[in-house]
């Protein structure tokens, strides 16, 4: 049996009184530290820097957490909901953020690209986690539409044609001429509106590209000597019935002699489509072209300006037709028919022809149908 001495025993008295001290102090010191986490932790979630923490279930991201692991922001957690929360509130990012929650998560997002997202998953629900776009608060540019038109043999450009935008809800209308190459555009066209754009064109008084040959090719068409696209039918077409026919072939020839001809639209235009129409328009359109056709010019060789042949050249090349008339005199008072000789013209593949014939008007007056095709 082992005697201590009474000052020996006060000694080890006061060395474990110490060391229960020096726990307790080291328990509020870290009891201090922890709560200070969590202050740093909530603090965090309003102005920290724009990253995700995220638990689900029993999976964490980011920082590959192991299940049932824990910082100051995963707090919330429980068995029966997930609560996930960023870094910042939503308010922090432009244009604010929102929220997904079903029965098993709450997820509070801000808006963001959905590409700095990560995939999670366990056994109760797969999310696609990160930041989540919310479109209707994206603001788009308006609107615009434009396009070309070009001349009925696919190539010339037609300018100087008026396009016209009319809308719906107010809409005032407005106008645009192609240019040189037959551009048009409608830049900030309001969005949400019904629209239609509308081709126009004054008629050409006389028009040197619609001649006798033009005449001829309608002619040779309803004879089933020739064929036609459709869009040379429409511009053999005028009448305006929907066909083209000898009779057209008389219009557009007087057309050529400056005739007035009633019902007759020789000169004026026509174009394919007659509009484009655009239904809630809520995105540009562009390639909006149309194509325009001369009504009369079944040949295709309108040129916007200057002076143009009357169609093209026979493929043997050019040849020489001579053409004659009589000197005759007849007695004043009465009338007087003049022949007027073109020829030989067998095997030339002429399939029309046009002469000017100058006289004084002082001495001559033409019959109301000064010719007779006899023998022609």
């Amino acid at each position: 049996m082992k005697i201590f001495h009474r000052s020996e025993a006060r000694f080890e008295w006061a060395k474990s009184r110490t060391i229960l001290f020096i726990l307790i102090a080291l328990m509020l010191v870290s009891a201090a530290f922890a709560a200070k986490s969590t202050r740093f932790g909530k603090q965090r979630l309003a102005t920290g820097n724009l990253y995700a923490s995220v638990v689900t279930g029993n999976s964490a991201s980011p920082g590959n957490k192991s299940a049932g692991s824990k910082d100051a922001n995963e707090r919330t957690a429980n068995p029966s909901s997930v609560q996930v929360f960023g870094p910042i509130e939503p308010s922090v990012i432009a244009g604010g953020g929102g929220n997904s929650l079903s029965s098993s998560f709450l997820l509070n997002g801000t808006l963001g690209e959905s590409a700095a997202g990560v995939a999670m998953s366990n056994g109760q629900f797969s999310l696609e986690s990160g930041f989540w776009q919310a479109t209707s608060s994206l603001i788009l540019p308006p609107p615009n539409i434009s396009g070309q038109l070009i001349y009925e043999n696919g190539t010339t450009a037609a300018k100087n044609v008026t396009m016209t935008l009319t809308g719906t809800s107010g809409f005032v209308p407005r106008t645009t001429i192609t240019d040189v190459n037959g551009n048009y555009a409608f830049p900030n066209v309001p969005a949400g509106n019904n629209y239609t754009v509308t081709p126009s064109r004054a008629a050409e008084v006389h028009d040197p590209s619609i001649t006798a040959f033009d005449a001829s090719r309608a002619a040779r068409f309803d004879a089933h000597l020739l064929g036609l696209t459709t869009n040379q039918q429409i511009a053999g077409d005028s009448s305006n019935n929907g066909s083209c026919t000898v009779f057209d072939a008389s219009q557009i020839a007087r057309y050529e002699l400056s005739i007035p001809t009633p019902g007759s639209i020789a000169g004026s235009w026509k174009f394919i489509p007659a509009s484009l129409s655009y239904s809630n328009l809520n995105a540009s359109q562009a390639n909006q072209n149309l194509t325009a056709i001369l009504v009369g010019d079944i040949s295709g060789n309108w040129t916007p300006s200057g002076p143009i042949t009357s169609g093209p050249s026979s493929p043997e090349g050019t040849a020489t037709i001579p053409v004659s008339l009589p000197i005759k005199q007849d007695p004043p008072g009465g009338p007087s028919t003049i022949p007027v000789t073109v020829g030989p013209t067998t095997g030339q593949g002429i399939g029309a022809y046009a002469f000017d014939i100058s006289f004084n008007q002082a001495v001559l007056t033409p019959q109301a149908t000064p010719f007779d095709t006899t023998g022609t």
